[in-house]
Formats: structure tokens, sequence, C-alpha cells
């Protein structure tokens, strides 16, 4: 064996291995990825809203061992366990955190696994919400698609926008409201009998609201014909009251005239006055 060929038959430690996977690492990864790494598991890491919490915890503990591989990484690039649990804290929803809150549980204070626990009896209890949800609209839906089938099937409120008139039905015309989706013949307003339950109430709604204000229209002009009427009497008297006063007024001018020509009048007119009067009397 030659000189030259020694070299390439060295053997291949695991410290070459090291080396040469560092310097791999150090080409492949991005710049200050270790930091860049930690900093995004610190402010920006959350919960994937399908993912349980348990495996959430196991996703980040995955990580956290994979950090000593980065560049520049040592055995102590790696989070503690109440590290952990803040970085899951962190990454929880809002609402599951107002849980604890409301709770009084405080993560940083118990252990990875009382803590995953609690987590775990929230999300039993939001996946029970949900469910319970589902079902009350899936009862409604079916309730609503049942409710009576007077109109052949199409009854409950899921009908209202195929009854009333829409801007893309126009194949068919009711003599009430023009084209839409249902003829004279399916029309509700001619046809009474054919109406949803749910549309006798909203129309008995709409006439005792229209009853109701109709009563008050009518007290309102009650109200305006007798205040009418009173302002007309109250002008009808003030003016018999001015009438009055000014006949009592020219009266006592002609009195006082009377007297006034009294004082002036002489004996002879007098006299005279005496015998007009006298024969008057017989």
């Amino acid at each position: 064996m030659s000189d030259v060929d020694a070299p390439n038959n060295r053997s291949v430690n695991e410290d070459d291995i090291a080396v040469g996977l560092d310097a791999v690492a150090q080409t492949v990864f991005p710049h200050r990825a270790l930091l860049i790494q930690k900093q995004w598991m610190q402010r920006h890491m959350k919960k994937p809203w399908d993912l349980p919490v348990r495996r959430t915890m196991a996703a980040i503990t995955r990580v956290n061992n994979a950090l000593p591989k980065f560049p520049g990484g040592t055995p102590d690039s790696k989070f503690s366990e109440k590290e952990l649990i803040d970085l899951l804290e962190i990454a929880l929803p809002q609402s599951w955190r107002a849980a604890l809150d409301f709770k009084s549980f405080i993560p940083s204070e118990h252990t990875k696994r009382e803590f995953l626990e609690a987590c775990e009896t929230i999300e039993r209890n939001e996946v029970f919400e949900k469910e319970s949800k589902k079902r009350k609209r899936d009862d409604s839906n079916s309730s609503n698609a049942n409710d009576n089938g007077k109109t052949g099937g199409t009854g409950g409120k899921n009908s209202k926008n195929k009854w009333k008139k829409g801007k893309n039905a126009k194949d068919k015309h009711c003599s009430v409201h023009g084209e839409g989706a249902h003829d004279s013949s399916q029309c509700w307003e001619l046809h009474p009998e054919l109406a949803p339950q749910w549309f006798e109430d909203e129309k008995s709604a709409k006439d005792k609201k229209g009853s109701k204000e109709s009563h008050v229209m009518e007290c309102d002009t009650a109200k305006a014909h007798l205040l009418a009427a009173r302002l007309q009497l109250a002008k009808a008297k003030a003016k018999a009251d001015a009438k009055a006063k000014a006949d009592a007024e020219a009266k006592t001018v002609q009195f006082k005239d009377v007297m006034e020509l009294d004082d002036d009048i002489t004996d002879e007119e007098t006299a005279f006055l005496q015998r007009v009067n006298a024969m008057e009397e017989d």
C-alpha cells in the first residue's frame, strides 16, 4: 500500500460523523436557527384546534429534544419541565386559560401530569358541549323540516325563502305577491289552509300589532276631536262674554247721557213730558 492510498483507507469514527453533520447543519439551517426556534415556541406557538392536549405536549417535547441538534446547540439548550409547562399554557386557547383561572389553577405550581389532567378535563367538557349543541341544532332542523306537512314536505321555517319572492325565482306568478317561487294556487294568503303554523303565528302577531296601533290612532283621533270641540266652545264663550260686556258698556253710556240731559230740561219741558205720559196711560 502506497502513502498516497493510505488516507483513503482511514476508518471513520463517531467524531468524524459529528463534524460532518455539524458542517451540513451549518449549511442547511438558517442563521440563528436555534434562537429563532426557541423564540417562536415562547411567543407564537399555539395548540392546533383538532390536536388533543396530550399529543400537543408530546409534540412540544419532541421539538425540545431536537434543540441540541441545531447549529450551536447543546444539552443545555433544551427547555426545563417547568418551562415546557409554561409553553403549553401559552399555547392553549384563551377559553381554556379562562377556565383554569376560574378554578384558580396555576399551572406553574403543579406537575406536568397534573396540568395535563386539568387540561383534559376542559377538553372533555368542550367536546361534550359541542356535541350537545350539534344534537340540538340537528333536532331543531329536523323538527322544522317536519313541522306541519300542509305544504307537502316543504313546511317549516326553512320554507320561508322558498315561499317568499326570491331574486332568482321568477318562474311563477302570484296575483298577490307577483313573480316569485309560488303561484296563486300555492299562495298562503289566498289559501290559508295551506299555510304552516309559523306563518299563521306571524300573521296573527302582525294583526295584533296592527290592531293595537289602530286603537292608538283611534284614541289619538278622538282626543284631537275633543280638544277641537273644547277650543270652539271656549272661543264661543269668550265671544259671548265680549258681546255682553260691550252691551253693558253701551247701556251705561246711554244712561249717563240721559242723566246729563235731565239736568238741561226746563220746567215747561217737564210739564209737557208729564202730559204725554198721562195721555199714554189713558
